[in-house]
């Protein structure tokens, strides 16, 4: 190898280096102004919604039972009755039911008119077959009565002679038992009488799939002035550079550029949900796992002008996408669960591995006195390469903030039409088919 050959050689490898040391100065500086739109965006909208969560109203029925369960306390127990009726012909709600049931059946107990004892604790057992009471709230001999009843009902014992049954229930608890022992004893509280058709023992369990639009599109717009001043140092140092490889003593002058940003991306998950009590229950707590797509691009043009009238001018795009995989936990409130249509309201958390991949590129022509010449470069790195680029620490694992309002319509029984909009680190529309059982 002659010593024109070995210079012609080290000149080579020196400009090979040089263009590899542009392009990771450029894209640490690319990536930079990229996380910082993507990170400031998703900062913005997780606190758009921050602290909205709407208290349910007490229904009129509630406000009823209260009143009822207040002249029960007293011994009051005409008025008791009076009430605790009005609310079982118009009560829609399966707790209220139970409860007005439960309370009538208290309430005629105590007026010795047992036959209508029996009939409410029947309407209960309806609702709840594995209803349980105690003794250390009710008087014995009602808890008697209740799993006498309970027991016939389990066998199917229900065509007797309600004057019979009358005479009978009196022997057997004004007999050995003496009533009036028990007409004193401890009351139970107001709350006891609340429904337990639910419980942890019959929570009810919801299993669902659903998709999501995801953009930060609405937001995107506050932020298109300070990328594009990012963008412009950039791209006019890089065209710049491009084209003194072969031009020297080049002068830059006015640069033009216009560049078009935008988002989007897309989310699919499997959830497991439960009612702790029950169907009627407006509480529940999800766990869900997702997969989310996200993308964020600029594309456009730029122009570069010389002080002697020459230019370059590029089509520039860059891209950022993550693909993240998240376990998510959320409690939602379903405003009124006993409609078949019901507004709801989430809110959840989530953790997923931080992983995506950088890409630009850019290609035109630099105009001057001689030749056309083509000017082109570009470049992809996964946020690991880039991480070990810019020599600084990016987290490895992002987290997932969800507050979305929704309304869930029932198609058939037990099968639900789900629609949500809200946050996803970002903005979702989401639609989704639940089952319960």
């Amino acid at each position: 190898m002659t010593k024109i050959q070995v210079k012609d050689r080290i000149l080579e490898e020196g400009k090979n280096l040089e263009r590899r040391e542009i392009k990771t100065t450029k894209l640490k500086k690319l990536t930079k102004s990229f996380l910082f739109v993507f990170f400031a965006a998703w900062f913005v909208s997780n606190s758009a919604l921050g602290g909205v969560i709407r208290q349910e109203r007490m229904t009129k029925e509630e406000g009823l039972l209260s009143q009822a369960d207040k002249h029960y306390q007293k011994g009051e127990y005409n008025k008791a009755t009076s009430i605790y009726l009005k609310v079982a012909s118009s009560a829609r709600r399966t707790s209220d039911l139970s409860r007005a049931y439960f309370g009538l059946s208290l309430s005629f107990f105590y007026r010795k008119d047992y036959a209508n004892a029996e009939k409410w604790i029947r309407k209960v057992l309806e609702l709840s077959p594995r209803k349980e009471i105690s003794v250390l709230f009710y008087p014995r001999s009602f808890v008697q009565l209740f799993y006498q009843i309970k027991e016939r009902v389990r066998r199917g014992n229900i065509g007797e002679d309600e004057e019979k049954k009358q005479v009978e229930m009196e022997e057997q608890l004004e007999g050995p038992i003496q009533y009036k022992i028990y007409e004193k004893a401890a009351k139970p509280e107001v709350n006891v009488l609340k429904d337990d058709t639910g419980g942890w023992k019959e929570g009810k369990w919801e299993i669902d799939i659903h998709y999501s639009f995801w953009t930060i599109d609405p937001i995107l717009s506050a932020f298109e002035d300070s990328m594009n001043k990012e963008l412009e140092e950039e791209l006019s140092e890089e065209i710049t550079k491009q084209i003194e490889e072969n031009h020297l003593a080049l002068v830059k002058a006015d640069y033009e550029q216009n560049l078009v940003h935008d988002s989007g991306g897309s989310n699919f998950g499997l959830e497991f949900r439960f009612y702790p009590k029950g169907k009627e229950g407006s509480f529940s707590l999800g766990l869900s796992f997702e997969r989310t797509k996200i993308r964020y691009s600029f594309v456009g043009i730029a122009k570069q002008k010389f002080t002697d009238g020459s230019y370059g001018d590029v089509d520039a795009e860059g891209l950022f996408e993550s693909s993240l995989f998240s376990t998510n936990l959320s409690f939602r409130w379903d405003m009124k669960p006993a409609w078949r249509v019901s507004p709801y309201f989430v809110f959840g958390f989530g953790l997923a591995p931080l992983k995506g991949e950088f890409s630009y590129s850019y290609t035109g022509r630099y105009y001057w006195v001689g030749p056309t010449e083509s000017i082109e470069d570009s470049d992809t790195k996964t946020i690991k390469e880039i991480e070990e680029d810019i020599e600084n620490n990016i987290p490895n694992i992002f987290p997932i903030i969800q507050m979305n309002f929704g309304v869930r319509g029932e198609i058939v029984p037990s099968l639900h039409l789900k629609a949500e909009a809200g946050i996803w680190d970002g903005f979702i529309f989401r639609f989704g088919l639940a089952y319960r059982f």
